[in-house]
């Protein structure tokens, strides 16, 4: 996540240089075309030589961003998978703490066994609630996420899990 965000400041940086650089050459070059033919024909070339790096450069940020991009998409995918997985594996345990209180268990249960497993299941179910909650709040702060977009199908595979 923190590699994820020094790469938006990064990009962000590089797009406020080459913007810099571009409105430089720009308001300078208009300057050359005043000057003698001679002096303004070689101090043209050289911006142009310029104005060319700072297209690679751009096309340099566009291909850094996309791949950030990808990264995030990973990243987003391996939390959410992360989140549900917990989620699954806490409805499990309460099931589990549930299973001695089943209706053909219950008659062999003492009333402290049975308030154990009662206080078992409610803290297990209560645990389950809380990894709910967190799966579908990180699977929701994915669909609004603008920067990593949602595949619809993976997303819906992972909210009815």
């Amino acid at each position: 996540e923190k590699a994820l965000a020094d790469s938006e400041v990064a990009a962000a940086a590089v797009q406020q240089a080459v913007a810099e650089a571009r409105d430089f050459i720009a308001s300078k070059t208009s300057e050359l075309k005043a000057l003698a033919e001679a002096v303004a024909k070689a101090g043209l070339e050289e911006f142009a030589a310029l104005t060319k790096r700072n297209e690679e450069a751009v096309e340099k940020l566009a291909q850094f961003r996309e791949e950030t991009d990808g990264r995030r998409v990973i990243a987003n995918q391996q939390l959410a998978l992360s989140k549900v997985a917990a989620a699954e594996e806490a409805a499990q345990r309460a099931a589990d703490a549930a299973a001695p209180l089943a209706p053909e268990r219950a008659e062999e249960l003492s009333p402290a066994a049975a308030k154990e497993a009662t206080d078992s299941l409610g803290a297990a179910a209560k645990e389950a609630a809380d990894r709910l909650g967190e799966a579908r709040q990180c699977l929701s702060e994915r669909q609004r996420d603008k920067k990593a977009p949602v595949d619809a199908a993976e997303l819906s595979k992972l909210l009815f899990r």
